[in-house]
């Protein structure tokens, strides 16, 4: 992708704060922070909803800071996912450094380096939106008004393909890069039909260079079948926004979060396709169930879903981004397969144990990453803990897809 530098005229928007990572554990203050936004960018302000699904108005923006920096400047008491900030941009020597990829052509288009040079919340409304920001949950209301969220597979129609006599569904880690995509098969064999996905997400793009050089998984996606979300970030959904935009025919379900413009109008688009929960669990047709984390729903990942392949013969976990020790303790129990939280990173938790003390334990990352995952230590637990741990990357000649049987 293309790298300009932005010079002159402010860049104004409304921010939701789509994740916030560090190199390493800790609270250091002085630690540099990678920051990515959900951002609606202050143009077209007295148009509602048309404003909102056009792609030019739309951005990713990364921004690398310590909290430190970011109090000093801007009296930021802290950043947390899904909170909202208004933003301004500009190139400023000194200031923190801020890149932004439009979502114009499919979030393909040139990247802006400037900086930042302003930030303050936002007051909220007590429906959880932006009170500068009125229209938002307004174009929201009119799209989710038509959604119910306790529906079943039969009330929606929903044509799931059995699995044929004798066999299990199975699963397939799609190598995507540093970014989660798990397709589920109707049988082990390769060929064989996907009835739907668990996450489907491409690298944000300053991880883009982790993306596999060839990615058939276009001629693969079904003309019915299901994606099951396990959270609302960029990198858990965003092939379908790009690369594979045939993924939104499919029928959705995911979980009712707090969420940012880009995501907002990946909602619009999925219209009655969309189905939002907030159950506990929630099963998708025998043997394909969802199960809420524990985590408190101002954190996205461990108040998101994981979701488990069931039969007589075993049981696959896979995890989205929710630790360990935030999944129900009846879900981590026999299982034969896993896939490791949160591409392997530290901080997620004692890993379960697998049945009969051996499985495989598929890992999604890519290299280069700026989050340094995996960590080799949690790696190692899951293979004290009995794990056979099979990553999508080894080398740029030793990557794939890896098999959960």
């Amino acid at each position: 992708m293309e790298v300009i530098t932005v010079l002159g005229d402010e860049i104004r928007g409304y921010a939701f704060v789509d994740a916030v990572s560090k190199p390493s554990e800790g609270a250091n203050p002085y630690q540099r922070l990678d920051i990515v936004l959900d951002v609606f960018f202050e143009r077209e302000l007295d148009s509602v909803r048309d404003a909102m699904l056009n792609p030019d108005n739309l951005g990713i923006v990364r921004i690398m800071s310590t909290l430190n920096r970011l109090q000093s400047l801007f009296q930021i008491e802290e950043i947390t996912e899904g909170t909202w900030f208004g933003v301004t941009f500009q190139s400023k020597e000194g200031n923190p450094p801020a890149w932004i990829l439009g979502a114009t052509n499919d979030y393909n288009g040139p990247i802006k380096r400037t900086n930042l040079i302003g930030m303050e919340p936002l007051p909220m409304t007590n429906s959880g939106w932006p009170k500068i920001y009125p229209y938002y949950y307004q174009y929201r209301d009119f799209q989710l008004g038509q959604l119910a969220w306790e529906k079943t597979s039969k009330d929606l129609g929903l044509s799931v393909a059995p699995c044929p006599d004798g066999k299990n569904y199975s699963v397939r880690v799609v190598d995507v890069g540093h970014a989660n995509f798990t397709a589920i098969h109707s049988s082990r064999d390769p060929s064989s039909s996907i009835v739907g996905y668990f996450d489907v997400g491409g690298p944000v793009f300053f991880h883009h260079h982790s993306f596999p050089n060839v990615f058939l998984e276009n001629k693969r996606v079904p003309g019915q079948g299901f994606v099951a979300l396990s959270h609302w970030d960029f990198d858990h959904y965003s092939l379908a926004v790009t690369k594979l935009k045939s993924l939104q025919k499919l029928s959705w379900f995911a979980p009712h979060q707090s969420v940012g413009p880009n995501a907002a109008r990946l909602q619009y688009q999925l219209g009655e396709n969309l189905t939002l929960i907030t159950q506990p669990s929630f099963q998708i047709t025998t043997g394909l169930d969802l199960w809420q984390g524990n985590g408190s729903a101002k954190d996205r990942n461990n108040s998101g879903y994981v979701f488990t392949v069931s039969s007589k013969t075993k049981k696959l976990l896979l995890t989205g981004d929710v630790a360990y020790d935030m999944i129900p303790t009846q879900v981590k129990s026999n299982l034969s397969g896993l896939s490791i939280t949160h591409h392997g990173g530290s901080g997620s938790g004692t890993p379960p144990l697998p049945t009969n003390g051996q499985g495989i334990a598929a890992v999604s990352y890519g290299i280069p990453n700026r989050y340094h995952h995996p960590d080799e230590f949690n790696l190692k637990n899951h293979n004290a803990a009995g794990w056979t741990v099979k990553p999508t990357f080894v080398t740029k000649t030793q990557r794939g897809d890896v098999w959960l049987n």
